[in-house]
C-alpha cells in the first residue's frame, strides 16, 4: 500500500461550492464543523472552499499519507469534526482496505466519502465498489450511512454528475441519531443507485467500444478482400449479407430489394457508374445534364490532405473523399476544427480501395482518390432538407424526404404525387409531415434525367432556403443493399420494382 499513486480526478471547484455548504448546512442542528481532514490528493484539494465556509482549521493529510509505510498503525496523532475522502478508496487494494476505512475512522466521527462504482470510467480500478460495500466496513466501526446528500445534489447540474451519485457521509451513530427525521431503517436502504447521466454515459461507451470492434472487423475483411480473385467475389459476398441481414443470400434468383441489390452490386458495373460514384467526376457529369447550378460550389480539389492551406479556407466548408460513401467531415466552425488531428483519418481514407471495404460495392473500384472542398449549405433554421428520389428503370416512384441532421435523422416516404407512404427503413418517422415541396415537379424531372439508363438509382437532392436545388450523390445500393424495412414484406414489394 505504501507504493500507491492513484490517478485521481480533478475536483472541480464548482461541484465543492455546493457539495460543502450542503454537508454544514446538514449537519448544523448536531455539530458544527470546526475542523476538517482530506485524504484526497493535493490535486483535489477543497481547502479553499472549507476555510471560505468558515472551516479555518484544515489539514490536507495527503503527503503523510500517501509516503506512509502501512505497515505500521498511520495517525495523525489528533481528531477532526470531519474527515474527507474523496475517489480515493476505489484505488485500495481489497486486502489493505479494512485498515484504510479504521485509519478514516481514527481521525473524525463524520466522514464525507464517495468512491467510484464498478466500470464507472475507462480506468479499470483496484476496488471500485457500490456503497454498501463501504458502508459495511464503516458499520465494523459503529458508523451508518447517511444518504441525505445525494437527495440535495441529484439533480443539480452545477456539480459533476459522479460526486451526485456517489457523495455520502458516514457518521457514528451517536451523532447520527440526533440528525432531524434520520432514523435506522433509512440506513440501511437501497443505497446502491445510478445516476441516469452515468448509466447513460456507460451505455455511450458501450457502443463506442461496439463501433470499435465493428470497424475492426470491417478492416480485418477488408485486407481479406483484397486477397479474393473476382471468381470469389460472390461468395465472399453472400458471407457478408449472411453477416450483416442474418438471412441467406439468393443471387441465382434473387427476389427482394435487398438480394437485388447484392446482385447488381456484382453483375452491373458499367464504367459510368463508376463515374459516378467517384464525388468528384460526377461533377463534370452532372453539369452536362442538368447545368452546373445544380452543383454545391466547389472550393478546391487536392491529391494529399497535405497540401490543403486550410488557413485560406472559409470558416464553414464541407470535406469529401470522392473515392467512398460517408466519407466527410462537415466543418460548421473552422476555431473549433483540427486539421492535424484528422488527417491520418482522412489518408485512411484516400488509402482504401472503398469497393472491397464495405459490401463489395464495385462502382467504387479503382476510383483515383481525391479530397474535395465544397461550401458549406445549411438553411436558416438549420436544417438542410433532404429528398432522396428512389428511381427504378429511369422513372421516379417514390421521395424519402429526411430531416433533422443535427437532432437525430428521421424520414417520410412519399409517392410522386406526394401521398405518404405506409413503410420505411432503418431510420425513426418523423412526428409531422412535410408539407408537399413547391419545387416537386423540379426535383422529380432531375431525378428522371439523372437516372434515365440505370436499373436503380437513388438521386439524392437538397433544398435550399429560397428553393434552390442542389445535387448530392448518386447512390446505387442504399445501406449497401442492408435495408431494414418496416414493415418487413417492403422489402419484396420494393425487389418487384427491380428489373433485373
Amino acid at each position: 500500500m505504501h507504493t500507491l499513486k492513484p490517478e485521481l480526478h480533478e475536483v472541480s471547484l464548482q461541484s465543492a461550492k455546493t457539495i460543502i455548504p450542503a454537508v454544514l448546512r446538514l449537519l448544523a442542528p448536531v455539530k458544527r464543523i470546526y475542523s476538517a481532514v482530506s485524504f484526497n490528493s493535493l490535486k483535489n484539494d477543497w481547502r479553499e472552499i472549507w476555510m471560505e465556509n468558515a472551516v479555518d482549521d484544515y489539514y490536507n493529510a495527503a503527503p503523510e499519507f500517501y509516503s506512509a509505510d502501512f505497515n505500521a498503525p498511520f495517525s495523525l496523532n489528533r481528531r477532526f469534526d470531519l474527515a474527507c475522502c474523496e475517489n480515493l478508496a476505489e484505488h485500495i487494494s481489497q486486502g489493505m482496505v479494512k485498515q484504510f476505512i479504521n485509519i478514516l475512522c481514527a481521525h473524525s466521527d463524520i466522514v464525507l466519502f464517495s468512491a467510484q462504482i464498478p466500470f464507472q470510467n475507462e480506468n479499470i480500478n483496484t476496488n471500485g465498489q457500490f456503497p454498501s460495500y463501504w458502508a459495511q466496513l464503516f458499520a465494523q466501526n459503529g458508523y451508518v450511512c447517511c444518504d441525505y446528500l445525494r437527495k440535495k445534489l441529484w439533480n443539480i447540474g452545477e456539480v459533476d454528475v459522479y460526486y451526485r451519485q456517489n457523495t455520502v457521509l458516514f457518521l457514528k451513530m451517536n451523532i447520527a441519531s440526533l440528525i432531524p427525521d434520520f432514523n435506522m431503517s433509512s440506513a440501511f436502504s437501497q443505497i446502491d443507485i445510478v445516476h441516469p447521466e452515468v448509466y447513460l454515459n456507460f451505455g455511450n461507451r458501450i457502443l463506442d467500444l461496439q463501433t470499435q470492434i465493428k470497424n475492426l472487423e470491417r478492416e480485418r475483411d477488408y485486407y481479406c478482400n483484397k486477397t479474393l480473385s473476382v471468381s470469389e467475389y460472390p461468395d465472399a459476398l453472400s458471407k457478408w449479407y449472411k453477416k450483416e441481414s442474418g438471412r441467406d443470400l439468393n443471387l441465382q434468383n434473387p427476389q427482394t430489394f435487398n438480394e437485388k441489390m447484392q446482385w447488381l452490386k456484382l453483375y452491373d458495373n458499367s464504367a459510368l457508374r463508376g463515374k459516378l460514384a467517384d464525388k468528384y467526376k460526377v461533377r463534370q457529369w452532372v453539369a452536362e445534364k442538368i447545368g452546373e447550378e445544380y452543383l454545391v460550389p466547389l472550393i478546391g480539389v487536392w491529391d494529399n490532405y497535405s497540401d490543403i492551406d486550410f488557413s485560406a479556407l472559409p470558416n464553414r466548408f464541407a470535406l469529401k473523399c470522392n473515392n467512398g460513401s460517408g466519407l466527410n467531415i462537415v466543418v460548421s466552425d473552422k476555431s473549433k476544427f483540427n486539421a492535424e488531428e484528422k488527417k491520418a483519418e482522412v489518408d485512411y481514407w484516400m488509402s482504401i480501395n472503398y469497393a472491397l471495404f464495405q459490401g463489395f460495392e464495385l462502382q467504387y473500384n479503382n476510383i483515383e482518390p481525391k479530397i474535395i472542398i465544397e461550401e458549406f449549405m445549411e438553411n436558416a433554421d438549420g436544417d438542410i432538407p433532404d429528398y432522396k428520389i428512389w428511381c427504378f428503370g429511369g422513372k421516379p416512384e417514390y421521395i424519402q424526404y429526411m430531416a433533422g441532421r443535427k437532432t437525430g435523422v428521421k424520414n417520410l416516404f412519399y409517392d410522386t404525387n406526394w401521398n405518404l407512404m405506409p413503410f420505411t427503413h432503418n431510420y425513426p418517422l418523423l412526428e409531422r409531415e412535410k408539407e408537399k415541396p413547391d419545387n416537386l415537379n423540379e426535383l422529380l424531372k432531375i431525378a428522371e434525367t439523372l437516372s434515365r439508363g440505370f436499373t436503380f438509382v437513388r438521386v439524392d437532392l437538397y433544398t435550399l432556403d429560397g428553393g434552390a436545388v442542389k445535387f448530392g450523390e448518386m447512390t446505387f445500393q442504399p445501406e449497401s443493399g442492408n435495408c431494414v424495412w418496416k414493415p418487413p414484406e417492403t422489402d419484396l414489394f420494393m425487389g418487384q420494382k427491380v428489373i433485373l
